[in-house]
């Protein structure tokens, strides 16, 4: 049994400070970060993790209206999509960020 609305409450408590960590990791500032490159389980989610991080809608890539979940492929994909439509260059700094049920939270900070 899964209980969706207490998982999406414990994620909303905890993400941005997941997010906190991450980039302080990575010696970067939010501002720093060109392109996010979310996990993607729902249109609804992806607004939401937008809102919470404080990430300008432009730079995320977002695939989830036009493609639907693509469950663990989300990330990748994302990425497949944004460097083909151009949004990824040679030195960029992309943040990867993914949540899972359960709940865990996962993050990579890239410069390509």
């Amino acid at each position: 049994h899964m209980d969706g609305k207490e998982l999406f409450r414990l994620t909303a408590r905890h993400f941005n400070g997941f997010v906190e960590a991450l980039l302080e990791r990575a010696g970067w500032r939010r501002d720093d970060v060109d392109l996010v490159v979310p996990h993607q389980a729902s249109p609804f989610a992806l607004a939401h993790m937008a809102r919470q991080t404080g990430f300008a809608p432009q730079k995320l890539v977002d695939i989830s209206a036009r493609f639907g979940n693509q469950i663990a492929a989300s990330m990748p994909f994302a990425l497949d999509v944004a460097r083909r439509d151009g949004r990824v260059a040679s030195g960029m700094k992309l943040l990867f960020l993914g949540t899972s049920a359960g709940v865990s939270f996962g993050g990579m900070a890239l410069e390509v």
